[in-house]
C-alpha cells in the first residue's frame, strides 16, 4: 500500500498525456474525499484517534467503520472476523468515553437514538443496554463497570491493537494489477543492487581468507621399498647398485666390442 501515492502520481500523468481533464478533475476530487486514508494504518489510526474520537464525532465513526467493513475487512480472509468485531465494539465504547469526558453527554444519548435499533437488536444487546446509561452514571470514571475505559493505557493499547490489526489486514489484502506492477519494480530494483555488493562481499571473503586455510601443495608420494635377494633396499642403495650395474653392463660391451675386432683382425691374417 506505500505504492498508493506514486501510483496515484502515475494515473494522473496518464490522464493529462490523454487529454481527460475532466476526468482527471473528478479523479482529485475523489482523492481529497478519500476517507480510507490510502489503506494506511497510520493514517487511519491518526484520523481515528487524533480527530473523531476527541471532537465526538461518532456519526463519521460509523461511517468509517462501516467503510473499513466493506473495502478492506471483507475482502481479507476469515481469520480477522473475531478480530474486526471486537475492535469495533471497543472503539464504539472508546467514542463514548470521549464525550463524556469532553461533558458531551448529549452525543452519547444521540449516538444512541442513531445507532441503538441495530445494537439492541444484535448479539451485544445486553451490553448496549449497560453502555445506554452511561450518559446518566454521575461519576461514571469511578463506576467499576466504566472505571477502565477512562484510563489512558487502555486508550493507548486500543490504538497499538488497531494499528497491529490494519497492518495484518492490509497487509492480507490481494493487491490489483497496477500495484503489484510496481511492488515487482522496486523488487527487481533491490536485488539488481544487492548483486554487486553480493560478489564484492565474495571477492573480500577470499582475499582474508587464512594462510592455514589456504591450499597448501602436497608432499611427494614415498616411493615404496625394494627388494634384492630377500633383503629390502633404501632408495640410496638402489641408486648405487643402479649405477654399478650401469657400469658393468657398460664394461661388458667393451669387451664385446674388443673380441669382436680382434676376432675380424684374426681372419684378415694382421695379428701374428
Amino acid at each position: 500500500m506505500d505504492s498508493l501515492p506514486y501510483v496515484d502520481l502515475l494515473f494522473k500523468e496518464y490522464l493529462l498525456f490523454r487529454g481527460f481533464t475532466a476526468t482527471l478533475q473528478s479523479f482529485n476530487t475523489e482523492l481529497d474525499a478519500d476517507r480510507c486514508c490510502g489503506f494506511q494504518a497510520e493514517a487511519l489510526c491518526e484520523l481515528i484517534f487524533g480527530q473523531l474520537l476527541p471532537q465526538c464525532r461518532t456519526s463519521h465513526l460509523m461511517q468509517l467503520l462501516d467503510l473499513l467493513g466493506e473495502r478492506l475487512f471483507s475482502r481479507s480472509d476469515g481469520r480477522f472476523e473475531g478480530a474486526v468485531e471486537r475492535m469495533q465494539v471497543a472503539l464504539i465504547k472508546a467514542a463514548l468515553v470521549a464525550c463524556v469526558q469532553c461533558g458531551r453527554q448529549d452525543k452519547v444519548g444521540e449516538f444512541f437514538r442513531e445507532q441503538g435499533d441495530a445494537l439492541l437488536s444484535g448479539p451485544e444487546a445486553g451490553l448496549w443496554r449497560q453502555w445506554a446509561a452511561l450518559a446518566f452514571v454521575p461519576s461514571p470514571r469511578k463506576d467499576p463497570a466504566f472505571q477502565a475505559y477512562f484510563s489512558p493505557e487502555w486508550l493507548s493499547l486500543l490504538e497499538v491493537s488497531l494499528r497491529n490489526l490494519l497492518s495484518q489486514a492490509l497487509s492480507a489484502l490481494p493487491l490489483p494489477a497496477v500495484l503489484r506492477f510496481n511492488s515487482d519494480r522496486l523488487h527487481r530494483r533491490a536485488l539488481q543492487q544487492q548483486s554487486p555488493n553480493r560478489q564484492d562481499n565474495h571477492h573480500h571473503q577470499q582475499q582474508e581468507q587464512p594462510v592455514g586455510q589456504q591450499q597448501q601443495p602436497q608432499p611427494p608420494h614415498p616411493q615404496p621399498p625394494r627388494h634384492r635377494h630377500g633383503r629390502t633396499l633404501s632408495l640410496e642403495a638402489w641408486h648405487a647398485i643402479d649405477e654399478d650395474e650401469m657400469a658393468a653392463e657398460e664394461a661388458e660391451e667393451g669387451n664385446e666390442e674388443d673380441g669382436e675386432a680382434l676376432g675380424a683382425a684374426m681372419e684378415t691374417g694382421e695379428v701374428a
